[in-house]
């Protein structure tokens, strides 16, 4: 007794490991109601600053006004500047006299206003910033030191950081670029230690002449155009770093701030989350934040894949781990970051990439959609719905762009349209977190923006022009770890201090979605969690311990039982005389082959059945069909066949060996009950009603035993004389032979092989052990049994809406009777699933057929020790796998997930000697079909055996969660009480059939 509590505790431990998720806590609305700013960068006081523009009309003047509002825009989010903007048609004579800063933006070859000239011309204590095509104030500002034009650069300088004139794009016709060996040294500007070192982007001076007149002010030229695109490769970085000097602002920043970002994590990708756990653990180290760009739902249309967070409970729990370990920031990347036939993480989700144009269906409907989803699969999964939206691929059309703005108050990616900043900045009321260092791409072999992760430094090269930059790149978690440990050295030697989107913002209101995510927090920091996390760990090494055992019993018991299994070898004549010497005769059998819609099989099953080895005047056969099949869309009938063939043995027997029963559409199912009251079509149904024929019929009344037999069975030829044997020996009421699903192998999947020899271990092995001496009870396996058949009336036949017929009898001629079931070795052959698909039907109604008894077990008056006997065979003859196979290789899988990589040196020498141990035990399977060739091919060879030994052996570890999908799905219906329907096992179709 204490044994089967030991066996049921483990079991059911295993079983909450797989059904039972860790919910922590609910999930939250939409986040915008939070109010995000940037913060104060600067501890100087805020400077008034007039935008004077050029005009800007006509048909593109839409594009103009965009540009001047987001530069505007830009420069308050990390200046202290007040800004305002006007047109030049808009100033008046005096009107600078307010504002400390007077910013010139000419685009136009335009005259300039006669009343901004003037006031330009003759201002005082003013920075004044001239940039475009301003000819005339340069001319009248320099003087006589008007810039001698010279030809385009290859290589320009700037803070001795070369860049290229390609990706500066700087040469416009109004430009003038200066030699400066032969200009004056301007403030802040000069010749540096390189002879060819040239700085062409700004003059400035202080305290200079201008037309005969003293000024106080500040003139800085600037020969280029406000910025279309930014990017800390061309010359809009350093456009940026010139408004210091332009805005008269020293401040620096207390650290210079760096983000990483983790890209497109998603459960498919991660489902083993080995790496990701090792970069994870890599951070945490360094104690680095990070943000997660998280695709919620994978899809893989080609390969008809969709996996959600949960449904990888290993990634699940690592992601949260990221999250509550109070590093990691989830990042809304897209719903599914794929649209179409694309694949998550590949495809774009709101582009067309072959046109390069919108989605051609896109609309405002279409885009909420895909919003709401990504948000409402986050709330299912109780994680925190992000309020950082990154776009898949940062494409998208200006209207998505709007929509996106109206969700999520933090956008972490380019600029629609306008690049990237060395900064963050609130665009139109959005905050834009930077990347501008780029990632590591493959397509360039390692190469980041063409340059390889040791070269790194060249981008900060480019950055560190500006004077106060924020790094931010992003990098895939499936890439080599020395990737990101470099990437960590580099940001830190240049003087980065590492920190996450939100330590740049002011948070005015109190984040839903914070509050969640310090609810993890407070769950991964508690002492408690972390010390179930480490029994959790010693308890799956205490499980492969117990799985070794198991191992190492059933292989016992194979070796054992292997001298009875199909021994019995007794001739016709020898069993006679055994007969007569206890007075009896030849044991009248009557075989029941239950056969709807098994018009693939059944010609085959009834000429094996002819053939028994025994007297043909002892036996017969029912082939029990249904009325019902004539509405069926079959390619022919049962019934058609086995008349036919049925027909032909007969005649050649000279005896009615094979009879073809149908059962009428009216048939209840209910033993004896004769009222027309149709009910649904099962197993118990139709042989309940053929038992009445034998029970009726005077031709039947003569049976002794009722054997039982699938339509796809094929009983070994000794099988009847075996059964007669037992019968006159030990007077047997109920016997139970082996079965072996194997007779297809040759036409079915590896799961469909794996299914029959994980139906064979349970045969060879568990069944005997329990049958052979007939001290203890076991269900029957629903074919290749025998019953009495005055005992099977007493117990009223069989149960018609039992999804395990087999099973609820034995348990109740158990309780009735007190009757337990014999063994014989003579096994029986029939078809094993065929696919994944066939397996899991069947196996979760046998799961789930087995689950259902126990409230009958419950209720029974069997004292407590057979009840739970039964437990233990429910649990045994359906979950047996997880003893044998399921801890060693969940153990096994954990190692190389990483779960034990910050355990001590002794636990990792132990991982090491359990996993050479388990490939020992992986090879259960490869065993057991090796010593079941005989009956798969007599004539099979060393090397086919060796083989799939080795496919088998390979495949164990996926096996065993292919083994627990069917099994857990119906241990949850049977827990929520679902309804079920009763399932007919597909058979592959056999030649000479029809």
């Amino acid at each position: 007794m204490k044994k089967d509590l030991i066996y049921i505790f483990i079991g059911f431990i295993f079983l909450g490991n797989f059904l039972l998720p860790v919910v922590l806590y609910s999930s939250s609305e939409n986040q915008n109601n939070v109010s995000y700013g940037i913060k104060n960068n600067f501890d100087s006081e805020t400077k008034n600053a007039l935008f004077i523009t050029s005009n800007y009309s006509g048909e593109h003047a839409y594009l103009f006004e965009r540009k001047f509002r987001i530069f505007k825009d830009i420069v308050v989010s990390h200046w202290n500047v007040d800004v305002t903007m006007i047109s030049q048609d808009e100033y008046f004579y005096g009107m600078s006299d307010s504002y400390e800063i007077i910013f010139y933006i000419k685009e136009e070859n335009e005259a300039v206003p006669r009343a901004l000239y003037s006031d330009i011309l003759n201002a005082k204590d003013k920075n004044i910033i001239l940039s475009g095509y301003n000819d005339l104030i340069v001319d009248k500002v320099l003087g006589s030191f008007i810039p001698t034009r010279i030809e385009k650069l290859s290589e320009i300088y700037y803070k001795e950081v070369k860049f290229s004139d390609q990706n500066l794009n700087l040469l416009y016709d109004t430009n003038y670029l200066l030699n400066l060996e032969e200009a004056p040294t301007f403030f802040g500007f000069g010749v540096s230690s390189q002879e060819k070192d040239i700085y062409p982007f700004a003059f400035a001076f202080n305290n200079n002449k201008i037309v005969g007149k003293d000024s106080g002010s500040d003139f800085f030229v600037f020969p280029f155009l406000i910025p279309d695109l930014y990017a800390i490769s061309n010359y809009s970085i350093i456009f940026l770093d010139l408004l210091y000097e332009g805005f008269g602002i020293d401040d620096e920043m207390e650290i210079k701030p760096a983000l990483i970002r983790l890209e497109d994590v998603n459960v498919n990708t991660y489902f083993n989350p080995n790496k990701l756990s090792r970069v994870y653990n890599i951070l945490d180290k360094n104690d680095i934040p990070f943000h997660i760009a998280f695709i919620v739902k994978y899809v893989n249309p080609e390969e008809d894949i969709e996996m959600l967070p949960t449904d990888g409970r290993r990634f699940y729990n690592l992601l949260r781990q990221m999250i509550g370990g109070g590093k990691g920031v989830l990042v809304q990347h897209g719903y599914t970051h794929q649209i179409g036939d694309s694949v998550s993480g590949i495809g774009f989700e709101f582009w067309d990439e072959d046109k390069n144009t919108p989605l051609d269906y896109e609309s405002k409907i279409f885009v909420i959609d895909r919003i709401k989803r990504a948000q409402d699969e986050m709330r299912n999964a109780d994680l925190p719905v992000p309020d950082i939206w990154e776009t898949p691929h940062y494409t998208r059309s200006s209207m998505a762009d709007e929509i996106f703005n109206e969700y999520y108050p933090i956008r972490y990616e380019h600029i629609n349209n306008v690049g990237s900043l060395p900064f963050t900045a609130k665009i139109d009321g959005t905050i834009y977190i930077p990347e501008n260092m780029g990632f590591i791409d493959d397509d360039t072999e390692g190469f980041l923006f063409g340059q390889s992760v040791e070269d790194l430094r060249d981008n900060f090269g480019y950055l560190s022009v500006f004077r106060n930059p924020t790094a931010s790149l992003f990098w895939h978690p499936w890439r080599k770890l020395w990737e990101i440990e470099e990437i960590i050295r580099l940001l830190e030697e240049e003087g980065y201090t590492f920190i996450s989107a939100y330590d740049l913002l002011e948070i005015h209101e109190k984040s839903e979605a914070k509050a969640i995510v310090a609810g993890i927090q407070k769950n991964y920091s508690s002492p408690v969690s972390y010390l179930v996390i480490n029994v959790f760990i010693f308890l799956v090494y205490f499980f492969f311990v117990m799985g070794c055992l198991f191992y190492i019993r059933t292989i016992f018991r194979l070796k054992h039982y292997a001298k009875v299994f199909d021994k019995f070898d007794m001739g016709i004549d020898e069993l006679e005389d055994f007969l007569v010497a206890r007075g009896r005769k030849f044991p009248f059998f009557t075989i029941f082959v239950p056969a709807r819609n098994e018009a693939l099989v059944i010609g085959n099953t009834i000429r094996s059945l002819a053939a028994l080895d025994y007297p043909k005047f002892a036996y017969e056969v029912a082939i029990i069909v249904d009325e019902r099949e004539l509405k069926d869309d079959v390619e022919a009938f049962t019934k058609d066949v086995a008349e036919k063939v049925g027909k032909e043995i007969n005649t050649h027997f000279g005896e009615k060996l094979i009879n073809v029963i149908e059962v009428p559409d009216w048939y209840s199912g209910v033993y004896n009950d004769f009222t027309k009251n149709p009910q649904k079509s099962t197993k118990g149904r139709a042989l309940n009603f053929a038992l009445q024929k034998i029970q009726f019929e005077k031709k039947w009344r003569r049976s002794d035993m009722i054997c039982v037999l699938d339509a796809d069975g094929r009983l070994h030829p000794n099988v009847l004389k075996e059964a007669a044997y037992n019968r006159a020996l030990k007077n047997s009421e109920v016997l139970q032979g082996p079965v072996l699903q194997i007779s297809n192998f040759d036409k079915v999947s590896l799961v469909g092989i794996a299914a029959g020899i994980e139906l064979a271990i349970h045969h060879l092995t568990e069944l005997p052990n329990n049958l052979i001496a007939s001290k203890r009870v076991q269900f029957l396996a629903g074919t290749n049994y025998f019953i009495d058949k005055d005992l099977i009336h007493k117990v009223s036949g069989w149960d018609q809406n039992a999804l395990v017929e087999d099973a609820e009898l034995a348990l109740r001629i158990f309780i009735k009777k007190g009757v337990k079931a014999g063994w014989i070795g003579s096994p029986e052959i029939e078809q094993t699933p065929e696919n994944f698909s066939i397996y899991k039907k069947q196996r979760s109604r046998w799961v789930r057929g087995h689950l259902d008894l126990i409230k009958d077990i419950k209720k029974s008056p069997i004292p407590l020790r057979d009840k739970l006997s039964f437990y233990w065979k429910i649990f045994v003859s359906q979950f047996r796998f997880v003893l044998d196979l399921g801890f060693p290789v969940l153990a096994i899988t954990f190692l190389f997930l990483g779960l034990f990589v910050d355990l001590g040196k002794v636990v990792a020498i132990l991982s090491i000697v359990l996993l050479l141990f388990a490939t020992f035990m992986w090879d259960l399977y490869g065993g057991i079909y090796r010593r079941i060739s005989p009956y798969i091919n007599l004539e099979m060879k060393i090397r086919q055996k060796l083989l799939m030994s080795m496919k088998l052996f390979l495949f164990m570890p996926v096996f065993m969660f292919v083994q627990s999908i069917p099994r857990v799905l119906a241990l949850v219906g049977f827990i929520r009480s679902a309804p079920v329907q009763w399932y007919k096992t597909e058979r592959t179709r056999e030649n000479g059939v029809i």
